[in-house]
């Protein structure tokens, strides 16, 4: 967009800075998509790296009005604080290593010159007497206590404590964290016991392998968004999950990702479209004109008969969305009744309705169609994501195995334990498919 808003008419680009410009930009493209280029996302993207140029504090460039960074690199704004203590850790962190770095140096010489005293030393030995035997070295104290040989030994004892100091230096540096997770160890999910086997996997990788901040890759195909998309898993994402405490986006993307998998193994691959949950969601200070432009971003190549599944969060609570947007008909799954209804939300969907059928060049109705869908009620406030997992299960699998979607399939069901841990597990086994 950048670079589009800078081409005339014509399409020659007489200025030679400008298009120096543009070379770079597309070189930085290049090395980015080749692994070679690394920008800190947090302050900058591919575009204001190639300008050389700080990213505005209050806008990202080339992406719209309303988007601030916290929105387009996905940080809120105390994250973004954390982030920056921790980066000013890591410049103090370099600090510290150049200092070790430096002992280690002064180390290695005293260690060479302390060889070379002994070297010195055993050279002084082999040039007196020949009648007088040598010392040795490890000969008991009591036996001998020739003062050559214990000033020998004294020596070794020193050049290899020396060599000792210096290579703990030189290999050892302090354990970094990453900005935001918390540590978490085996005490962490107090239920271990009762856990399924695929769960119980999963924790114990935790426990091993993610116990300062790392996460698990996931990546997934273009179509699912419609977009290039890529998460990390963090301990604290999975313990919650396994704790049965309020989930993640991430945990309920990675589940959107497995029933993508089934779906477009079927023959009704084309009945259902996904929406990124993060698009959408309440972010606080977040402009809602930025989540109804991605959701009718979305619903552009949408054709009649598919049906558009839309998890959203709506301030701390997960709903449930399907949107059929050429019938103008919206369904609404809430696991707490009617009690969570975000008219906010409603605007939003709404408006990308309106702004779908301007892109059709369609008057459509005066007025939008909701449907509050009956569905099993969570037992407590923590379950809402987990219920919103199985209602998407459901869905998705009733019409993959009839052939035909039926979204009143859940009026009058409710769902136990066993329904929730059948979720559990499918999440738990596709994630293991990513370590």
């Amino acid at each position: 967009m950048w670079k589009r808003a800078r081409v005339p008419k014509s399409g020659d680009i007489e200025d030679e800075k400008l298009k120096k410009t543009m070379d770079k930009i597309d070189e930085c493209i290049r090395l980015k998509h080749e692994g070679e280029l690394d920008t800190n996302m947090l302050e900058e993207d591919l575009l204001s790296y190639a300008l050389q140029k700080s990213e505005h504090s209050g806008r990202v460039r080339a992406v719209g009005s309303y988007i601030t960074p916290s929105v387009f690199f996905k940080y809120p704004k105390e994250r973004r604080q954390h982030m920056r203590k921790d980066e000013m850790k890591n410049t103090e962190m370099h600090k510290v290593i150049e200092e070790y770095a430096n002992i280690v140096k002064n180390l290695q010489e005293r260690v060479s010159q302390l060889e070379a005293e002994k070297e010195k030393d055993k050279d002084t030995e082999e040039k007196g007497s020949c009648s007088i035997k040598q010392p040795c070295l490890w000969m008991d104290e009591e036996t001998d206590k020739d003062k050559n040989n214990v000033d020998e030994v004294v020596l070794i004892d020193k050049v290899d404590a020396v060599k000792g100091v210096a290579r703990s230096l030189e290999f050892t540096s302090p354990p970094q964290k990453a900005a935001n997770h918390k540590v978490v160890n085996e005490s962490k999910v107090k239920c271990f016991d009762s856990l399924h086997t695929s769960l119980k996997m999963l924790c114990r990788y935790v426990d091993k392998h993610l116990t300062n901040g790392e996460g698990i890759f996931v990546q997934f195909d273009f179509d699912i968004f419609g977009k290039p998309f890529e998460l990390y898993v963090h301990a604290d994402d999975i313990v919650d999950f396994c704790e049965l405490e309020p989930i993640s986006g991430n945990c309920i993307v990675v589940y959107m990702w497995h029933l993508y998998k089934k779906l477009k193994n079927s023959s009704v691959s084309h009945r259902f479209c996904f929406v990124d949950p993060f698009d959408v969601s309440y972010v606080n200070k977040y402009k809602h004109d930025a989540r109804t432009l991605a959701l009718a971003n979305r619903l552009e190549n949408i054709s009649p008969g598919q049906l558009v599944i839309c998890p959203c969060n709506i301030k701390d609570h997960w709903i449930l969305t399907v949107l059929d947007p050429h019938k103008e008909i919206i369904y609404h799954f809430d696991s707490l009744g009617e009690c969570m209804f975000d008219n906010t939300w409603k605007t939003i969907v709404n408006t990308a309705i309106y702004m779908f059928n301007a892109k059709l060049q369609k008057r459509g109705k005066k007025q939008i169609t909701w449907e509050l869908m009956k569905c099993p009620i969570q037992p407590d406030f923590k379950q809402c994501g987990f219920f919103l997992l199985r209602f998407m299960k459901d869905i998705i699998e009733n019409t993959i195995e009839s052939g035909s979607c039926s979204l009143r399939l859940l009026d009058n069901q409710t769902y136990d334990r066993k329904d929730i841990d059948e979720v559990r597990v499918e999440w738990a086994s596709m994630l293991m498919e990513n370590i």
